[in-house]
């Protein structure tokens, strides 16, 4: 059983604990959120990450990342790195063969979604719940794709790139780098690096000046 702890205390890591406290695969340990006024998600402990190295040797802690936020997620990647803690691929989905497909370390495969054969899937990457991946799609690293999100055949998606919930992505699409796609939108032609598309047919908006998906 592979131990496991959270890395954020939001609605994705609730979920995720849930999921983890019947899962004969996985093992929750805790949550580690920056926030120190934190203590507790879903009656589970947390920490900061320094308190949890004083308590545990670096080489011992595992986590996943449960943060929607794709810049976030890079952030936060690269200091668990730094720190020496390990990521670990959670595979909850539906249907994912590693024989015919490739996963990057990090990434979460959350429950119900689907990849299929011939995919990549980069480092530190969410596949949301009911998300679909098409045959031969390539995704890049830090992609966050939401509930309900379906990539046609062959389609590809740059480094730190979200897709909201329900969008729809044409099969031999390529969308690029730090691109935002709003709910529900449905993307029939290519779309470049920092922007952000909305609607039906998709269509640009606005730079994604801040390469981030929730402002303040």
């Amino acid at each position: 059983m592979q131990e496991v702890y959270i890395y954020g205390c939001g609605g994705v890591g609730d979920e995720l604990a849930e999921y983890f406290m019947y899962s004969e695969k996985y093992k929750l340990m805790g949550f580690i959120d920056d926030n120190p006024n934190i203590r507790a998600c879903m009656g589970v402990r947390s920490r900061t990450l320094d308190e949890m190295l004083t308590e545990r040797r670096p080489e011992e802690i595992k986590v996943i990342i449960s943060i929607g936020e794709p810049a976030v997620r890079r952030i936060v990647s690269e200091k668990v790195a730094r720190a020496g803690v390990g990521e670990v691929t959670v595979d909850i989905s539906d249907h994912f063969n590693p024989e015919f497909s490739a996963v990057g370390k990090g990434t979460l495969l959350h429950s119900h979604s689907y990849v299929s054969v011939n995919a990549q899937i980069g480092h530190c990457c969410m596949i949301n719940k009911y998300a679909l991946v098409g045959h031969d799609c390539v995704l890049g690293d830090y992609c966050v794709l939401s509930p309900k999100v379906t990539l046609g055949g062959n389609v590809k998606v740059g480094d730190n790139t979200y897709i909201g919930t329900g969008a729809l992505v044409r099969n031999g699409i390529t969308i690029g780098k730090n691109v935002i796609v709003g709910m529900g939108a449905v993307v029939v032609k290519d779309v470049g690096d920092d922007a952000v598309v909305v609607g039906n047919p998709a269509k640009f908006v606005r730079k994604n000046e801040s390469q981030r998906v929730f402002r303040k």
